[in-house]
């Protein structure tokens, strides 16, 4: 099953192309979205509210955290984890660390991003790196963060795949 999500500000033209789709391969159109592709989406008079509470509280029943006591941040600053790297091999850390995220998502399952309905499309990127700050292989890491309009719309973060000479080079 293919699923396709249309949005925009004129009514018409999305009537259009929702007739043209119709056309070419004989859609089903569901109405108004209220989840799409795991995402629960809330429509308010000012925007979109996107979020993953279902996800969030089955989650939570899943492990047992009814007991635990909510924290203020998804994880202690002092902690200084390489997750991606040990996907395969955890550690007692890389669970202790999760238990914590759970109990911050004690606080808010709910919580989410919200898209205002705005004509503002200005975009802005931001991008940095740290040199040489993997401890194992001191390699660096780069991160990027963009924002469309106010929204966060893309970020990353990566290992670089060589060890860089300095930091203008990172």
């Amino acid at each position: 099953m293919d699923n396709i999500l249309l949005a925009g500000s004129d009514v018409s033209e999305i009537i259009n192309l929702k007739f043209f789709l119709d056309h070419q391969f004989k859609i089903k159109d569901l109405g108004l979205v209220h989840y799409f592709l795991g995402l629960e989406i809330i429509s308010h008079d000012t925007g979109f509210l996107i979020h993953q509470h279902k996800y969030a509280s089955d989650l939570l029943a899943e492990f047992s955290c009814s007991n635990y006591t909510p924290v203020a941040s998804p994880l202690e600053p002092s902690v200084k984890l390489i997750l991606s790297q040990f996907l395969q091999d955890p550690c007692a850390a890389h669970m202790k660390a999760g238990i914590h995220v759970l109990h911050y998502l004690l606080n808010a399952p709910d919580q989410g991003i919200f898209l205002p309905a705005t004509s503002n499309f200005s975009i802005c990127a931001y991008a940095d790196s740290d040199w040489a700050a993997c401890p194992l292989s001191r390699r660096s890491f780069t991160g990027y963060y963009i924002v469309l309009g106010g929204c966060p719309i893309s970020w990353k973060s990566k290992k670089q795949p060589t060890i860089a000479l300095s930091s203008a080079e990172a």
